[in-house]
C-alpha cells in the first residue's frame, strides 16, 4: 500500500473472463429468475421512459421537438449524406471481396456462377 492507500488487483485473466461469460449464460435458475424479471420490468420502464415523473427530463419530448425542429434542407443533407455513405461504403466492400473472389476463380475453389454469391457472403463477413 502506497503512501497508506490500499491497493486492490483488477486483472481479470482470460480464463476467469470466459468462466465468467459462461456461467452467466448457463440457464441456472437464478439467470432465468433474472431474465423473467428483466422482460417483466421491460413495460414499466418503456411507459417510464414515454411519461417520465415531474421534475424528470422529457427525453422522448425532447427528441421529438428537436427532430421537428430542423429545417426541409437539413433532412435533405441527412438523406443525401446517409446514400453516399452507403455509396462508399458499399464500394469498398465490393472492392475487398472481389479480389478474394477472383483469386479463388483463378485457382478452382470457386466457380464461375457461384462467385456473386461468395462475394455477398464475403461482404456479410467483412
Amino acid at each position: 500500500a502506497a503512501h497508506g492507500i490500499p491497493c486492490a488487483c483488477i486483472d481479470v485473466d482470460m480464463n476467469y473472463l470466459w468462466s465468467k461469460v459462461g456461467s452467466s449464460l448457463l440457464p441456472t435458475p437464478r439467470n432465468m429468475w433474472d431474465s423473467l424479471m428483466s422482460w417483466l420490468a421491460l413495460p414499466r420502464v418503456v411507459v417510464a421512459a414515454l411519461f417520465p415523473g415531474r421534475g424528470a427530463l422529457d427525453i422522448v419530448g425532447c427528441v421529438l421537438l428537436h427532430l421537428l425542429s430542423l429545417t426541409f434542407r437539413m433532412w435533405l443533407a441527412f438523406a443525401l449524406a446517409g446514400l453516399c455513405a452507403n455509396l462508399v461504403l458499399t464500394a469498398m466492400l465490393e472492392a475487398m471481396s472481389s479480389a478474394s473472389v477472383e483469386g479463388a476463380e483463378k485457382v478452382g475453389a470457386v466457380t464461375e456462377a457461384e462467385s456473386e454469391g461468395v462475394q455477398a457472403m464475403l461482404v456479410f463477413l467483412i
